[in-house]
């Protein structure tokens, strides 16, 4: 397998958890204006990270896995996605109820869930090739060199759309 792709995955979703749960953390002690700058640095993060599990890694997978547990991965990944245009509405108010705040909050516990799991795909890599983990590195270091965030991501590019309620 090689290390390379390995590390920066489990280093990636590491970051993703971090700041998610600092989010959290500072949410719940009232420092919106702290959450709000993590969660720009979540949204760059989590860009390229989620772009390449969808039109990188998913794609590979399928052979493995089937189309099946892929749309699961992608239902997952429209979880993050719906859990953070939630935190970005609420933090975005001038005034938030304290049920808005909870519901946040276990959503975003939710989803630190979803990505701790989703780093467990790294047990497929080496049923992979040679040359597809050679490819993969590739395109991860193109798509965080590209820098699209999750909210231009999800608004501009990302063609399977989530409804946030």
């Amino acid at each position: 397998m090689n290390e390379e792709l390995l590390n920066n995955w489990i280093k990636d979703h590491q970051k993703l958890l971090d700041l998610l749960y600092d989010i959290m953390v500072d949410i719940k002690e009232g420092r919106i204006e702290q959450a709000w700058t993590l969660m720009e640095e979540f949204s760059a993060e989590a860009g390229p990270l989620l772009r390449f599990e969808e039109d990188v890694l998913f794609p590979h997978l399928k052979p493995i896995i089937g189309e099946k547990n892929v749309d699961l991965l992608l239902q997952d990944h429209d979880e993050i996605i719906r859990t953070f245009e939630k935190l970005y509405l609420v933090l975005n108010k001038n005034q938030y109820s304290k049920e808005e705040i909870e519901i946040a909050l276990d959503m975003a516990k939710y989803t630190l869930l979803k990505i701790a799991l989703h780093e467990g795909l790294q047990l497929f890599f080496n049923m992979l090739s040679d040359s597809a983990q050679r490819e993969m590195i590739e395109e991860r270091d193109k798509l965080y060199k590209d820098g699209i965030d999750l909210h231009k991501w999800i608004e501009q590019i990302r063609e399977r759309k989530v409804l946030i309620s």
